[in-house]
Order: C-alpha cells, then structure tokens, then sequence
C-alpha cells in the first residue's frame, strides 16, 4: 500500500502511499466522516497492513433520541467490511486477507499505548522490530 521513505539514520520515516493506499487512506477519511458514531481517533497506512484505532459511542435514533452503543465488535466489523468493499470496488480486485485483528480498549493506559504503537510503527518497521518488539534476523 506504500513505500517506507526515509533511509538516514536521522530522517523520520514516513510512508510514501501508493495508489492502493492512497484508496484506503480516501475510505477510512470517507467512513470516518459518514458515521456519527464511529470516529477514527488515529489511524497508519503501512506498506502491507494498516493500523486503524475507532472510538464508537452513542449511536444517534431517529426522533432524537440517542442508543448507548457499547464499543461491540459488531460495529467495528461493520466499518471494516465496508471499508474493505469500498476499496476492493475501486481496485477492481479483493487484495484484503479474511480476517483481522481486533482488540476493545478498556482504560486510558491502554488507549495510550495504542496510539503510541500506532505513531511507531513506521520507525519499528525502519528499525526492524516484529509483532513482538523483536528486532528481525540480521537487523542491527
């Protein structure tokens, strides 16, 4: 979905979005706005996956009234899928693996390490760290 940009020991790596990302990065903004009770708090395009973190909260009904929609894994189900359509539509091919992962944070220190993590992950890539917070065979 895009390229790691930044090969000195000082640059900041950035990813440089191919038009597969470029896609995605249009239907996340897209869905983000679409939803009023779906916002994407932060998200990361890399050059195979993406990092993607939803707050979900009330749901509106018509007539004004407001659902408390608990954080279920149905609506982020529901987001993703579409997402996925979208963008299968406009690539003209499904390039998306079956499943993914999902995880429903639950306090605020969590929250915060996830937004790090998010924010990193183009410098672990850069450094070669894995899943893991291993660097991979060979890396420095």
């Amino acid at each position: 979905m895009g390229n790691l940009v930044g090969h000195d020991a000082c640059d900041v790596p950035k990813i440089e979005l191919s038009s597969y990302g470029n896609t995605l990065d249009k239907y996340i903004v897209f869905l983000s706005e679409k939803y009023d009770h779906i916002r994407v708090d932060k998200y990361v395009i890399m050059p195979d996956h993406f990092h993607l973190l939803l707050r979900i909260t009330e749901k509106p009904m018509s007539g004004g009234v407001s659902q408390t929609s608990r954080p279920t894994k149905s609506e982020v189900a529901k987001f993703v899928s579409l997402l996925k359509r979208y963008c299968n539509k406009e690539y003209g091919e499904n390039i998306w693996q079956t499943s993914y992962n999902d995880h429903i944070i639950r306090n605020e220190k969590d929250y915060l390490e996830i937004i790090e993590y998010i924010d990193n992950n183009p410098l672990r890539l850069k450094l070669g760290y894995s899943k893991n917070n291993k660097r991979k065979e060979g890396q420095i």
